[in-house]
C-alpha cells in the first residue's frame, strides 16, 4: 500500500515537470505570478515519506507482543490564500496523501484555476476518485462550510489572523477537530550597520507577496482584488486620520486595475 502511494506520487511529480508551462498560464492568470514554484519538488519531497510512516514494537514479556500503528486520521479539510496559489496546494495535499489522507481543499475565491488544473493532473497520475477534491467558494460559505463539517477531521488553514480566529472557533464547535493554522504577520524589515546588503536585498525582495512579511518594505506591483485595494487605501485614509502626514502617493495609480501609488509618510503608529 505503502509502495503504491509512492509510485503513484512519482507519477505525479513527472507530470507536474511536464506540465510546467501551462500550469504557468494557468498561475498567470490567477493572480499574475510568473512561476510555479517548486510544486514538483514539494511534492517529490512528501512521496519519499510515504513507505516510511510505520508503528513501533514495544518490550513485552512473552507471549505477549506490543505494537503501535499510525493509522490515517481520515479526512483533511485544507483551506488556501491566494498568494501562492500552486505553493500552498502542493504543500497542503502531498504530506497529507502520503499520510494516506483523503483530502477537501479550498482555494481562494481570487485563484482557483491552478489549483483546480493541479488536481487534474493528480488524477491523471491514477489517484483514485475521491481522495482529492477541490472546491472553489467564498470564505462564509465553502470556507465555513468546511471548517465546520462534522466529517472533516483535520483541518489546516493558511490566512489572515482574523479569519483564523474565526475558522479555529467553527472547527471547536462542531467535532473538536485538531486545526493547524499558519497566520500573516506584520513586522518592520530592519537591515543593522553590519548586515550583508546584498543578502538584506534579497531577502527584502520576498517581503510583498508573502503571508509572514515584513510590511514597511514592498515590491510595488497591482493588489489582488478589489477588496485587498480597498483595504489598503482605508489603512492610509485611516493614519492621516490619525495624524500621519502623507509625503507622496496615497491614492490609485491610474484609472484601471488595482494599482496604488507609492505612498510614504512620517508620524505613522
Amino acid at each position: 500500500m505503502a509502495r503504491s502511494k509512492n509510485d503513484g506520487m512519482c507519477k505525479v511529480t513527472v507530470l507536474c515537470k511536464q506540465a510546467t508551462e501551462k500550469a504557468k498560464g494557468y498561475y498567470q492568470q490567477d493572480g499574475g505570478a510568473e512561476h510555479t514554484l517548486y510544486m514538483a519538488d514539494l511534492i517529490r519531497g512528501s512521496d519519499d515519506w510515504a513507505d516510511k510512516i510505520h508503528g513501533l514494537t514495544v518490550p513485552a514479556d512473552l507471549p505477549h507482543q506490543v505494537q503501535t500503528l499510525h493509522d490515517p486520521i481520515g479526512v483533511a479539510g485544507q483551506i488556501i490564500p491566494w498568494n501562492f496559489p500552486l505553493l500552498m496546494f502542493a504543500w497542503k495535499i502531498a504530506p497529507a496523501l502520503a499520510c494516506g489522507k483523503s483530502v477537501v481543499l479550498k482555494t481562494a475565491e481570487q485563484t482557483p484555476l491552478s489549483a483546480l488544473y493541479a488536481a487534474k493532473l493528480l488524477h491523471g497520475a491514477g489517484l483514485p476518485e475521491g481522495v482529492l477534491n477541490v472546491i472553489s467558494g467564498f470564505g462564509p460559505t465553502a470556507g465555513a462550510a468546511l471548517a465546520s463539517h462534522m466529517d472533516v477531521d483535520k483541518l489546516a488553514f493558511t490566512g489572515s489572523t482574523d479569519t483564523g480566529e474565526i475558522v479555529l472557533e467553527l472547527a471547536a464547535r462542531r467535532n473538536l477537530k485538531p486545526v493547524t493554522l499558519e497566520l500573516g504577520g506584520k513586522s518592520p524589515f530592519i537591515v543593522c550597520e553590519d548586515a550583508d546588503v546584498d543578502q538584506a536585498v534579497e531577502l527584502a525582495q520576498l517581503t510583498g507577496p508573502l503571508g509572514t512579511p515584513s510590511r514597511r518594505a514592498f515590491e510595488q506591483g497591482p493588489q489582488i482584488d478589489n477588496e485587498q485595494f480597498e483595504k489598503i487605501l482605508k489603512c492610509i485614509r485611516s493614519g492621516i486620520k490619525s495624524g500621519a502626514t502623507l509625503e507622496t502617493g496615497g491614492g490609485q495609480l491610474g484609472s484601471k486595475g488595482y494599482y496604488i501609488q507609492p505612498t510614504s509618510g512620517e508620524k505613522l503608529t
